[in-house]
């Protein structure tokens, strides 16, 4: 489904939203169901590169919401945003002279979450159950439909009350089940040091993914001591990193331990995971310490709780992203055709690309690759040492 450009916006897609703005229908300074307009919601997210790049469009300075109550210059007043406001006031904004001051402002919709009511529970029935007699004479004269009624209602309640328990325990079973099936992570030097709690993600459903796994190479030769120290600045690389940040603040993302390296789950933004793997790759490129393969495929995964209640996936989208990484070698930022057509007019500067076409990886598995490089990250040369090869068809 296409995104309207209110939505590209709070996911801070930048790339996504230069796509949409491309579509000269596009109406800029459009609203949504909200009343909000796209600028409404880059001055909520303090994004001032968004901001930006909205007024380049024609954004209005001092368009307000339905209510009249909150435009962009009253949004970043509320949210004491000094210098956002400076930069607002030069690009023409004012303050709202008809805000009402008595009425308190409308919280600030960041992002569109679902709230749906779950379904209540059935409230619990009282049936009433005629008390069999305790009296002689009460046994000799209680009639025999009174017998009956009592009987068929007692055996109508304990009937329930197994059908429940077994119900119960076949959930029960279910889950303990499903736990079993996803893998359990941990990570080798302690506590998970990114925390990623993925608390805007649907568990136990498919969706679409875009999963960047990298490795370290010849980790398993480096020292105990050497291997912490390059995994320690591999995370410190990995938090620095625009895409990181921004689909933890979204709470779209999902990080998992692979021993030499780790596997980042975007379920946000294809370009915010490509942004990612390529900034790594720069940090990394040529690096005496860190010598790293990166490999990004879009897929689908099913996200899921591991037996310590940790966010984890399973699923084609992060073992082809394996495989696409495996393919490669030192500095190699590799991605599969489906990443290729959503980064390729990304504006990254020097970033060029080069297509490898049908490639047969791990697992005699074949991939259309393309590999991602410019003057100080990534490489081309294809590699063969790795027993990869292109796929030949007569």
């Amino acid at each position: 489904m296409d995104r309207t450009l209110q939505q590209a916006v709070q996911m801070e897609d930048i790339y996504g939203v230069k796509a949409i703005l491309a579509d000269g229908s596009v109406r800029i300074n459009g609203r949504d169901e909200k009343g909000w307009m796209a600028l409404h919601y880059a001055v909520a997210l303090n994004n001032k590169e968004m901001c930006e790049l909205l007024f380049e469009h024609k954004a209005n300075p001092n368009g307000a919401c339905y209510d009249g109550q909150l435009n962009a210059y009253e949004i970043a007043s509320d949210n004491k945003n000094e210098e956002l406001l400076e930069y607002l006031k030069s690009k023409g904004c004012q303050k709202n002279l008809n805000r009402n001051l008595n009425k308190k402002a409308s919280s600030v919709p960041v992002a569109t979450v679902d709230t749906r009511r779950e379904k209540e529970d059935k409230p619990m029935e009282f049936v009433q159950v005629k008390k069999a007699p305790t009296s002689l004479w009460g046994k000799m004269t209680e009639s025999k439909a009174d017998k009956q009624e009592r009987e068929s209602t007692l055996r109508r309640i304990n009937e329930e009350k197994a059908a429940q328990i077994k119900k119960a325990v076949a959930e029960a079973k279910k889950d303990e089940e499903r736990i079993k099936r996803s893998r359990v992570i941990k990570w080798k030097w302690g506590e998970d040091p990114f925390a990623c709690k993925g608390d805007s993600i649907t568990y136990d459903s498919p969706c679409e993914s875009y999963t960047y796994f990298m490795d370290i190479v010849g980790y398993s030769k480096k020292s105990t001591v050497m291997q912490k120290k390059v995994m320690d600045d591999l995370i410190a690389i990995v938090k620095g990193t625009q895409g990181y940040q921004q689909a933890q603040r979204q709470g779209k993302l999902i990080i998992l331990p692979t021993g030499d390296g780790m596997a980042l789950v975007f379920f946000n933004s294809v370009h915010a995971a490509f942004k990612c793997a390529v900034d790594v790759g720069k940090k990394c490129y040529k690096s005496a310490d860190i010598g790293l393969r990166n490999g990004l495929y879009t897929g689908p995964v099913v996200p899921v709780k591991d037996i310590n209640n940790n966010p984890n996936v399973s699923g084609h989208g992060i073992n082809m992203a394996q495989r696409c990484m495996d393919a490669g070698d030192n500095d190699h930022i590799l991605i599969s055709s489906g990443v290729y057509m959503n980064v390729s007019e990304m504006d990254i500067p020097g970033l060029k690309f080069e297509d490898w076409g049908p490639v047969i990886v791990k697992h005699g598995s074949t991939v259309h690759l393309y590999t991602a490089y410019g003057s100080n990250f990534g490489r081309t040369e294809f590699p063969d040492w790795r027993g990869t090869k292109k796929a030949e068809y007569k």
